[in-house]
């Protein structure tokens, strides 16, 4: 007899519409060079309780990279830690519902938020990326458009 989801993935499923593979289309404001392309895709790990992310893209200035996703009753919000190719480790909050998603790192020298909406029947993701050095003015750092290809 299957066991009844934990708490933990119960809170988890609440990612579910992100789990797939998406085809990403970014674009700097003021960028001569355009639109650049790249693919993200998110899978529940084994056991439900975490999401694994990984995301590659073809601008060599953009890192690829891997996060691993799950909830932390501390905050009440998500939790995504990200490690990419670049050598950065970074810690963001994130939250999905309503049809949105919002991710936000606010630290002292530079953070970033994003704000997306899920069109299509939620088989795509528009939103952009800001960026700001005291938390309090805020400048577009790129917009981002996810198609799901599965």
């Amino acid at each position: 007899m299957p066991s009844s989801p934990t708490k933990s993935q119960q809170v988890v499923e609440r990612l579910n519409p992100l789990i797939g593979t998406w085809r990403m289309e970014i674009a700097r404001p003021g960028e001569p060079a355009g639109v650049f392309h790249g693919k993200v895709a998110y899978e529940l790990m084994p056991g439900g309780h975490f999401l694994v992310q990984r995301w590659e893209v073809d601008d060599a200035d953009s890192p690829d990279g891997v996060a691993l996703i799950g909830f932390d009753p501390d905050r009440d919000a998500f939790v995504q830690h990200c490690y990419d190719s670049h050598g950065a480790t970074l810690v963001y909050e994130m939250s999905v519902g309503d049809g949105n998603l919002q991710i936000w790192r606010i630290t002292a020298g530079f953070s970033e938020r994003f704000t997306g909406v899920f069109r299509d029947r939620g088989n795509v993701i528009r939103g952009g990326w800001e960026k700001s050095d005291d938390g309090v003015t805020w400048e577009p750092e790129f917009d981002l458009i996810c198609t799901k290809v599965r």
